[in-house]
């Protein structure tokens, strides 16, 4: 009678809205003891449209006693994949948080899809081609599966042919024209094809030399509506800033910066004057400092500013944002003013083509 009550007891611990469900972790025969003991073979408890509602369903076993937990999340090959009750399952057991969970199910249809796929080296079989046994003793040019660094790193790798289907095992030792080539994935190599009885009839690649690299697709050129629109930016590029411009809609004066109008008021909330197109833009002339007017006062003075950096600074590169702004250049503006006469007020020249000449 107490072994009843005790049972009772462990089947109604975890069972949640099913008192009279046993879970596995608190069993007679828990499945705790699988933890650690590779896959397991069981059977489903919960269909598999019912699982994808609730994200999670329970398996069962002859391993241990009980319905086991599983959550999708851990097993995502099961995911869009159709399974009944007693459909047949194989996973493994973890203890997470305390709980102990059926991870990373899989139906015996992928085990056997996942085994062929390790089998060769992460190819499926090809039906239509023969297998590289049929190849042994034979030399053929195949395709490089492995980059040259993890080769390194590891010592060995995979090598496929178009004769046949599937990749090939090969070592560093066994090819020592190998070493020090920088090969890259899809170069080709040509091989022996070889029999290791020593490791129950391995397959294995030996006497492997580089042959060439793989010859990569060109990068294709732009298109015809790309090119367009390269053109039209090249063609509304500009190496000055844009300059003001007045509203055609309110003849409010705006900054460059503005691509939109900013004159906001309780009468015209919202003006739609737009920033002048790149093309009504007035052009800019850039000419040599050399050849700069010596009258105009924002050339001259921005050409002072530059001397005058170079100075205290010694390189361009070393002259921080802003410098200007500081008192020491300031004093230095002062002097230089003093020295001088004063430069007459004046808006820049303009050519005679209407071009705002730029010193650079």
């Amino acid at each position: 009678a107490d072994r009843a009550g005790v049972h009772a007891a462990m089947a109604g611990k975890g069972g949640g809205k099913f008192p009279g469900r046993v879970n596995a972790q608190f069993s007679d025969m828990p499945c705790t003891e699988c933890i650690g003991a590779g896959r397991v073979d069981g059977w489903f408890a919960t269909p598999s449209f019912q699982a994808e509602q609730r994200g999670w369903g329970h398996v069962h076993s002859y391993c241990f006693e009980g319905d086991l937990f599983f959550h999708l999340q851990r097993s995502p090959w099961l995911r869009g994949v159709d399974y009944q009750k007693k459909d047949e399952v194989t996973f493994e057991v973890i203890e997470v948080n305390g709980r102990c969970e059926a991870v990373k199910l899989l139906l015996p249809k992928q085990v056997q899809d996942l085994e062929e796929k390790k089998t060769l080296g992460g190819e499926l079989l090809d039906l239509a081609l023969p297998g590289p046994k049929d190849f042994v003793g034979q030399r053929v040019i195949g395709i490089m599966r492995s980059h040259h660094m993890l080769v390194a790193k590891q010592n060995w790798g995979f090598v496929s042919a178009e004769v046949f289907s599937g990749q090939v095992f090969w070592h560093a030792a066994e090819n020592p024209d190998m070493a020090g080539v920088e090969f890259d994935r899809e170069d080709l190599v040509e091989f022996d094809v070889t029999l290791d009885e020593a490791r129950n009839g391995q397959v294995r690649a030996k006497n492997m030399k580089y042959v060439a690299k793989h010859e990569k697709k060109p990068i294709p050129g732009l298109s015809a509506s790309k090119k367009r629109k390269k053109e039209q930016w090249l063609k509304n590029w500009s190496s000055t800033p844009p300059p003001d411009w007045v509203c055609s809609y309110c003849g409010w004066k705006n900054f460059g910066r503005n691509k939109t109008c900013n004159f906001n008021n309780k009468n015209n909330q919202n003006c739609p004057g737009v920033r002048p197109a790149r093309e009504e833009w007035p052009d800019t002339q850039h000419v040599k400092a050399s050849e700069a007017d010596r009258s105009d006062e924002f050339v001259q003075r921005a050409l002072h500013n530059k001397r005058q950096a170079a100075t205290t600074f010694g390189k361009e590169e070393d002259i921080p944002a802003g410098w200007h702004a500081e008192g020491a250049s300031k004093d230095a503006h002062a002097a230089v003013d003093a020295a001088r006469p004063s430069w007459p007020s004046q808006p820049p020249r303009r050519a005679a083509d209407g071009h705002i000449p730029v010193a650079v």
